[in-house]
């Protein structure tokens, strides 16, 4: 829900600057109505539009006429212009009529004597299950961990420091995840049968309706072989059923090994979609 408003205030912060951006272009923004005739198989067109309610058709040219095609702008940026205006109305009024259902908006809508009572909700049954399963025990990829040692906030070894942010603003936003457990997958073999394969996906995340999102975090793209174990790994997601920006996300170290934290938080504000009240 909270991703849901924070869309809505990002749209609306572009929405607001294309229209500004609009307003300077040198284009003059009128809508037209251009008639079209088919003679001897080429295209040619009519400017017919009204004025003072009177028809005054204007040749405009062929397809390839430059008049044309300042016509064809100057209406192109008329009717955009008008969505953008539309749609920040639009905006406006959802992002002010529309209310918070989490938790703590709900209960301070309450009589102030109801406020400091318990309440529990069939999410909350749902969350503390969740978390139950983040924290329980699972099997862990065997690979050994590098001299370093990287601690995320709760003091679980992490095998770098990327992988270490991503953590910490999983732990942040209150999602229930595994980090590099053990998942069995299956796969074609090169006789055509299907055999099960290990793999240990960077984060695995249990969604309240039964569902699983893997992040796999990319750091060493750099490495040819990397890069292949890579790819490997993100088609064994995809053909177990695991969807690329829905239920597979990737987060990746740039050219020169850094991380961008507001990227990841865009992947974790999609994520949070599944997770009713967050």
């Amino acid at each position: 829900m909270t991703s849901f408003l924070k869309c809505i205030d990002e749209e609306l912060a572009y929405l607001i600057r294309l229209d500004l951006d609009l307003e300077k272009d040198p284009i003059a923004p009128k809508k037209y109505a251009v008639a079209l005739k088919h003679r001897n198989g080429n295209n040619y067109y009519w400017d017919v539009t009204t004025t003072d309610g009177k028809r005054d058709p204007d040749y405009l040219g062929d397809a390839y006429s430059e008049k044309l095609h300042e016509v064809a702008q100057s209406s192109y940026k008329k009717v955009l212009m008008q969505i953008v205006k539309h749609n920040i109305g639009v905006l406006k009024k959802v992002e002010k009529s529309y209310h918070s259902f989490s938790k703590p908006a709900v209960i301070a809508k309450l009589s102030p004597c109801l406020q400091d009572l318990r309440f529990d909700t069939e999410f909350d049954t749902i969350m503390k299950d969740l978390q139950e399963w983040a924290s329980a025990e699972y099997k862990h990829n065997p690979k050994p961990f590098k001299n370093v040692v990287i601690k995320a906030k709760d003091g679980t070894r992490v095998r770098s420091k990327s992988e270490c942010i991503v953590y910490n603003l999983l732990l942040e936003a209150g999602i229930p995840f595994r980090y590099d457990s053990v998942m069995t997958f299956k796969r074609k073999n090169s006789y055509g049968e299907i055999e099960e394969y290990s793999e240990s996906p960077d984060f695995l995340i249990k969604c309240p309706d039964g569902s699983d999102i893997i992040i796999e975090h990319a750091g060493m793209l750099t490495l040819a072989q990397y890069a292949t174990d890579l790819a490997h790994k993100l088609q064994i997601y995809q053909l177990n059923g695991y969807f690329m920006g829905y239920s597979l996300f990737v987060t990746s170290d740039d050219a020169e090994g850094g991380i961008d934290s507001q990227e990841i938080n865009k992947i974790i504000d999609c994520i949070k979609l599944r997770f009713p009240y967050l």
